[in-house]
């Protein structure tokens, strides 16, 4: 004859939560008084969809990704955050919460390396938006340095073959 078991299982969950950041130096030529150069970089990002906070920051959110550009325009701070579910099984609290830490471990170290990835990938993007926005930033800049030396008599603008942007402005003193 055969006897039956009964075994309870009990079941524990956790969240992990993991983040990491990357930092991104902003230097400006000075084309113009830094309070100006400043200025004209906000106003470029901001046409770019990044939203003005109280405290000076510029902000631009999306898909988790957080790029936050200091009030002194001198440096960009890029945050990923993640969580992620895990779970385990023992036939006792201990059992199963001894065997959550080993899963918990695997899993947090494997959400870091993805944010890691992502990370990377996202600070290139956001450099790239940032460049063009510095790259209008300086034409703006060279515009208003001309007009302050005196009378603007023609402007050129042009994109040559290897990509680089040439603006030759004409300038009467």
């Amino acid at each position: 004859m055969s006897r039956g078991y009964v075994v309870n299982w009990v079941t524990v969950r956790n969240t992990i939560n993991a983040g990491d950041k990357v930092e991104i130096d902003v230097e400006l030529l000075g084309i113009i008084a830094e309070g100006d150069m400043n200025s004209l970089l906000q106003q470029e990002l901001a046409q770019d969809g990044w939203k003005r906070e109280s405290d000076g920051t510029m902000v631009l959110e999306k898909d988790g990704v957080r790029a936050a550009l200091d009030s002194e325009c001198k440096k960009i701070t890029v945050t990923l955050s993640k969580k992620r579910e895990v779970m385990a099984r023992g036939v006792s609290d201990q059992d199963a919460k001894n065997a959550l830490s080993g899963v918990a471990a695997a899993a947090e170290e494997a959400l870091k390396k993805e944010l890691v990835k992502e990370l990377t990938k996202v600070e290139g993007d956001v450099r790239a938006g940032v460049d063009k926005a510095i790259q209008r930033v300086y034409v703006e800049a060279l515009k208003k340095k001309a007009a302050s030396i005196g009378t603007i008599e023609g402007m050129q603008e042009s994109r040559r073959e290897d990509g680089e942007y040439e603006i030759t402005i004409r300038v009467r003193t």
